[in-house]
């Protein structure tokens, strides 16, 4: 799977803020993975490209959990589930 394969990075679904809260969490790591550029406020997942802030699509597995896809440092794409990484920050 390429970034460009991934359904969170399609501009056409996906919505640009301009600036994000002081509160915003910076996602620099989840699971011994670690990502550049992510944020998380307000329970929504965010990647900044430098100029916006773009809306990452939640996303849901055959178990009804809910997660995100995050492109770790070295490339690769992590599944970030909405759970784990809420207990891993004690945000639950």
């Amino acid at each position: 799977m390429s970034i460009n394969d991934c359904c969170c990075c399609k501009q056409s679904n996906s919505k640009y803020i301009n600036s994000l809260s002081d509160d915003a969490i910076i996602v620099d790591s989840y699971n011994g993975y670690n990502f550049s550029f992510y944020y998380f406020y307000e329970d929504v997942f965010y990647l900044y490209n430098g100029v916006q802030y773009m809306r990452l699509p939640i996303l849901e597995n055959r178990k009804g959990e809910k997660f995100v896809i995050l492109w770790d440092d070295l490339h690769n794409p992590i599944h970030v589930k909405y759970n784990l990484f809420k207990w891993e920050r004690e945000l639950m």
